[in-house]
């Protein structure tokens, strides 16, 4: 792929303008290896066995908060497409909430009332709408929201599909025989109609039936969040950064990818690393657990000639 239509790809994340004529990038991914050099992006397949999950790739903008800071932000013209993404997501996610669900920080928690589209921070028995509440909360709300509804949404156990999804999949469906089954025995006609799989019904069936449910249906996310520590205090960005790395290790899959200019966000996945070495067996992406395990500092800060080590 040539330079012009590699800058155009990445418009979507408004990042073009970085690409020069000396810009080298390599990623390896589980699935693919991407490399642009001289001016031309390299594809290359890492599986040999034609079997890839797909996965839900969500970017987590840091422009975030200006979401919650509006009542209507749907009604804005001009948005960059990522954040459109990301606001789509969010208000599905809002949509899914029954109850209020409690944040990661603060002792507070979050409820939606669906009626009026009114979101609520409600804090030792007060609330606050989202829009007038702290800019730390109209940061967190919104990342916290959609990453734990993507998170329910692909746990291995049960893997919803929505009404798109579900569409495609039956379309694809509909050209197998009708003969054809699950390895359970369950006919496709009846995987037609329910909105729910389990992961190991599929990789347990005929191929044609595996790719099909894999090409139009992610079994993992992909979580890029930018500055997840964006004006929160230290001890909650430690509790936030516990949250994403439970939400990431809810599916074996998933994946967790972050910006962050916070040593304190450094020293939670430090803990967290450091108490799941030393106790393998136990939940050591919350916050009491790793205090409890390792009584050791919660950050690590050392200025050596101007440069900082964490």
């Amino acid at each position: 792929m040539a330079r012009g239509k590699f800058k155009s790809c990445i418009s979507y994340q408004g990042i073009s303008d970085y690409v020069q004529k000396r810009t080298f990038l390599d990623y390896h991914g589980r699935d693919y290896r991407l490399t642009y050099a001289e001016e031309r992006l390299t594809v290359t397949k890492m599986v040999t066995d034609g079997f890839i999950e797909q996965p839900k790739i969500m970017y987590v903008p840091s422009e975030r908060n200006f979401l919650s800071s509006l009542a209507k932000p749907s009604t804005i013209a001009g948005l960059q497409p990522s954040l459109i993404t990301f606001l789509d997501e969010f208000e599905s996610a809002k949509r899914a909430i029954s109850a209020s669900i409690v944040l990661p920080v603060g002792q507070s928690s979050y409820s939606y009332d669906k009626l009026n589209d009114v979101s609520w921070v409600e804090r030792h028995g007060n609330r606050t709408r989202l829009i007038y509440a702290s800019s730390g909360y109209q940061s967190l709300v919104p990342q916290f929201l959609v990453i734990d509804y993507l998170a329910n949404l692909l746990v291995p156990e049960r893997m919803a599909v929505t009404p798109h999804q579900m569409r495609l999949i039956r379309e694809a469906l509909n050209k197998l025989p009708n003969t054809d089954r699950l390895a359970s025995g369950t006919p496709i006609s009846v995987l037609k109609e329910s909105p729910f799989i389990t992961l190991d019904d599929i990789r347990s069936s005929p191929k044609a039936i595996q790719q099909i449910f894999k090409r139009f249906r992610p079994s993992h996310t992909i979580n890029v969040v930018e500055e997840p520590e964006q004006n929160l205090f230290p001890e909650s960005q430690t509790r936030m950064m516990y949250s994403l790395l439970g939400h990431r290790n809810r599916n074996p899959l998933n994946q967790l990818i972050i910006t962050t200019h916070s040593p304190y966000v450094l020293g939670a996945v430090t803990l967290a690393v450091g108490c799941s070495v030393s106790s393998p067996t136990l939940d050591c992406y919350h916050y009491a657990s790793c205090q409890q395990i390792l009584d050791v500092p919660q950050f690590w800060l050392v200025d050596r000639g101007g440069s900082t080590s964490v």
